[in-house]
Formats: structure tokens, sequence, C-alpha cells
């Protein structure tokens, strides 16, 4: 999938998993995060856990640490 879809698919996603995520942390995750869309719905889910919304420019940097794992080689672990 390119970005620009997955980048639509994650804001879809996110709206479903009541999780607001700024244009930034959006792009970052849709670049970064590799696997299927059950890879995207566990790391929303995990955001979730910490707080609903990441829509301020601090949230981005925040989230990137809480998502850490999903970041490493093997993305797809959950």
């Amino acid at each position: 999938a390119d970005i620009a879809e997955k980048a639509s698919l994650l804001t879809k996603l996110s709206n479903a998993e009541d999780v607001h995520l700024s244009g930034a942390l959006t792009k970052v995750l849709a670049t970064r995060l590799h696997g299927n869309g059950r890879t995207l719905v566990g790391a929303l889910r995990r955001l979730r856990l910490e707080r609903n919304d990441w829509s301020d420019r601090e949230s981005t940097l925040r989230a990137c640490g809480v998502l850490d794992p999903f970041f490493a080689d093997n993305s797809s672990w959950d």
C-alpha cells in the first residue's frame, strides 16, 4: 500500500477507534508502520490505552515512544 492509501486507512481506523491523531502523526505512522490493517489497529489501540487525543505537536513525539515496539524491525509482532 502506498503512503496516501495507508494514511487514509489510518484516518478511518482512528475514527472507528476514537483516537484523534495529528496530521503529522498520521504521516509518521503511514510511512513507518509495516504490516497489515491489524498492525495499524493494534498501534491505535496501544495509543488509546495511553489516551485518546494525540492531536497536538508534542503528542507526536510521545506517540512515537509509545509505539516503539511497532517501529522495530519485526513490527508485526502483535
